[in-house]
């Protein structure tokens, strides 16, 4: 089970990987009434919400061996024709150092899944559902909070765990396994599905990812280069628009 994507949305290079990432964190927005005549005005907190990644101390620099990456200028690509503009990329979450996979012992992001043309997924280019650890059981409606997975690996995600369905990421609140069905989980999420999904359809668990877009104040800031080639910045992304 394969997820194809988007192929005009780049996705974030595995290589430009930062010092630490701040946790996975969902933004609850807070909606505003309008304005009384005297005192506050009404709020009221949306339960749609949306995620927030943070990449911090991301260091850039040219390529130290010949053939390394050049995180100076897979960055600086990024910026120029994606970043700055404020459209969206596929992140991912460096979840797998601790994720599902490999508290069970298996390899992080499973086997390379050839293409029909030949091809195979590099870690720089798209992100797929390459393990086919899960896929749904039943169709989901949009906003749905619970879905029913059915896991074809031992890799089953835990409460706090992002997981993808389609190019929208979820953060587990509760799994509950199927006391009668062999590997069939229920599990409750946060936000609430963004768009409705079908039977079949593949949960990404080996390498969560979101299609988001940077902090529109972190646009202003392009990174300062010590003589051309060092540098050293903190990205804030935020989950794209959504139906």
């Amino acid at each position: 089970m394969v997820t194809m994507l988007d192929p005009s949305i780049p996705s974030w290079p595995r290589f430009l990987s930062p010092e630490s990432v701040a946790p996975l964190a969902p933004m609850a927005p807070i909606i505003v009434g309008p304005q009384p005549l005297s005192g506050t005005p009404q709020t009221t907190q949306g339960d749609t919400g949306y995620l927030r990644l943070q990449l911090v101390n991301l260091a850039l620099y040219d390529a130290q061996t010949l053939g390394a990456p050049n995180r100076r200028r897979a960055f600086r690509a990024l910026w120029f024709t994606t970043l700055a503009q404020g459209l969206p990329i596929y992140m991912p979450f460096y979840e797998w150092w601790r994720g599902p996979r490999l508290r069970v012992g298996l390899p992080p992001f499973g086997s390379a899944v050839p293409l029909s043309d030949g091809a195979t997924l590099s870690d720089t280019t798209d992100f797929a559902q390459s393990a086919g650890d899960a896929i749904l059981t039943a169709d989901a409606a949009l906003r749905a909070t619970t879905i029913v997975v059915t896991m074809t690996s031992a890799a089953v995600p835990q409460a706090d765990d992002p997981i993808t369905i389609g190019d929208r990421a979820y953060i587990i609140t509760g799994a509950t396994p199927d006391p009668t069905i062999a590997g069939q989980w229920s599990f409750t999420i946060w936000p609430p599905l963004r768009a409705a999904a079908s039977a079949g359809d593949a949960v990404e668990v080996a390498e969560p990812f979101c299609r988001m877009v940077l902090d529109p104040k972190d646009r202003q800031q392009a990174p300062v280069f010590q003589g051309g080639r060092v540098a050293s910045i903190t990205l804030t992304f935020n989950e794209a628009n959504f139906a």
